[in-house]
């Protein structure tokens, strides 16, 4: 009797895992947010996770406003080399980056009163939204879509139409002006100067959307995974005409595993968004620079250091040889206080630290040199962002009382080498000398007094006469006579 029931427990187990075999595997991966170096490490791991447990189908859940253009392309490629059949499912948008990510899967779910779109490339001139209008309209190509609908989404200049046979076309403003002329039958779907944005009814009438779901759940009861030519694809149920190959398995019996992000990949995608990799370089090289400007150090300088660490900190987490362009950076960094601090002048040291900082920073953001227009998009804004916020700092923080409090502008005693600002605007066309080297910063003897000085730009040695040619607040700007 114990045998018997030890058997029928055996057999239970053995069909069970059989039938759990049998099953396909479906992984998950999450497109959320900005596109940046972030979420392509995240997505890399993903894919290759799901290839080492042999999944059947990568899933693509898409809610994203787009972001650059060089991670998408990398996107792209991890995907396309994934060998695996690949769902996108727009749960609720699929905007720019996002929409090409999208058409770059084999078949495209989108929720009810989801939109996919809107693929305009910044910056727009003609050389980038061409590459980009040809990145899309191979996609749309390979994967059997109709690659003048994708085309649309990237080029306002293109009017899209559907013809009198039905079919979808994408004219020049001067050839749908010349179908107009000839009274060719046209109804537009998209104007020129717009750029294609649809809903999830009008992209499945339009061929870019396979089926409208609510839920990852639902969508795969439309799907069966299928064997053509000896290669794994993806087949919609239903549809007319007889199975093109052998089917394998039915996905709506398909086990769901997602592939959640790690905290470091959480920080990487955060901080590798273009904007908030902006606002952090911003605040990061004003904090330092006006740590230069104060004695001591600071809250500036503290703040600086740490959204520095956090810009290279997350582009090294998103990209391992983000590295290089620290080692840059720090390198132009040390040439550049070797300039102000050791050597009469600005030469070629100073410069080519300059030149140094810019490269590591672009290298940082971006390896590949052939995508730079957006390392540098995202220099440019971080330097309207400091000139912005130092322009606010230089005009309103004097006037706070925090900075009255938090910033010495003058001491009381003078045995200790300062003298009040009520005796230094009395120090206007005085001569004097230097007693310490002014680097510009420094200490000068006038009047048989000893005053903090700052040179007017250039470098002054020790024992050198001095003029003080202004006086502004606590500040006296002298020149070597």
């Amino acid at each position: 009797m114990k045998i018997s029931i030890i058997f029928v427990f055996m057999l239970l187990f053995l069909v069970n895992t059989l039938a759990n075999e049998s099953n396909p595997k479906v992984y998950v991966i999450q497109v959320r947010n900005a596109i940046g170096g972030g979420l392509r490490e995240y997505i890399s791991r993903g894919v290759d996770q799901a290839k080492k447990e042999k999944a059947d189908v990568l899933l693509f859940d898409i809610h994203t406003p787009g972001g650059a253009i060089n991670a998408t392309t990398d996107i792209i490629k991890i995907i396309d080399d994934s060998g695996l059949p690949t769902i996108a499912f727009v749960n609720n948008e699929a905007i720019s980056a996002g929409a090409i990510i999208t058409l770059s899967c084999e078949k495209i779910a989108m929720a009810p009163g989801g939109t996919i779109g809107d693929a305009q490339p910044i910056p727009t001139n003609e050389k980038t939204v061409s590459y980009v209008r040809g990145k899309i309209y191979s996609i749309a190509e390979k994967q059997g879509r109709n690659p003048d609908v994708a085309s649309a989404m990237v080029d306002k200049d293109i009017v899209l139409v559907k013809m009198e046979d039905g079919g979808i076309k994408a004219l020049s403003p001067e050839e749908y002006e010349e179908n107009q002329k000839k009274n060719v039958s046209m109804q537009v779907i998209s104007p020129k100067g717009n750029v294609l944005t649809v809903s999830t009814d009008k992209a499945i009438e339009l061929g870019v959307a396979d089926v409208k779901s609510k839920s990852i759940e639902e969508l795969l009861n439309y799907f069966n995974i299928v064997e053509i030519n000896g290669k794994k694809v993806l087949e919609q149920k239903n549809k007319s005409g007889a199975s093109k190959g052998k089917i394998i398995a039915n996905l709506s019996k398909a086990e769901i595993k997602k592939v959640f992000m790690t905290l470091p990949e959480k920080l990487a995608v955060f901080i590798t968004n273009p904007m908030i990799a902006s606002i952090l370089l911003a605040l990061g090289i004003l904090g330092i620079i006006m740590e230069f400007k104060t004695v001591g150090w600071g809250v500036a300088g503290t703040i600086g250091l740490i959204c520095l660490a956090l810009f290279f900190g997350g582009h090294m987490i998103a990209r391992i040889d983000a590295g290089i362009g620290l080692v840059i950076f720090l390198f132009g960094v040390g040439l550049l206080l070797v300039e102000i601090f050791l050597i009469p002048g600005f030469g070629i040291i100073g410069i080519t630290g300059i030149i140094l900082i810019f490269f590591g920073l672009l290298f940082t953001i971006d390896t590949k040199t052939g995508s730079w227009s957006e390392a540098i998009q995202t220099l440019s804004q971080s330097l309207i962002i400091m000139i912005i916020l130092g322009g606010f700092l230089v005009y309103f923080l004097p006037k706070t009382s925090l900075w009255k409090t938090t910033v010495l502008e003058t001491e009381e005693s003078g045995e200790k080498g300062y003298i009040s600002s009520e005796i230094q605007s009395d120090l206007q066309g005085k001569y004097g000398i230097t007693i310490s080297q002014l680097r510009p910063a420094g200490v000068a003897l006038i009047e048989n007094e000893r005053v903090n000085v700052i040179s007017d730009g250039s470098y002054v040695d020790k024992n050198v006469p001095i003029e003080v040619v202004k006086v502004e607040g606590g500040k006296v700007i002298v020149r070597p006579v």
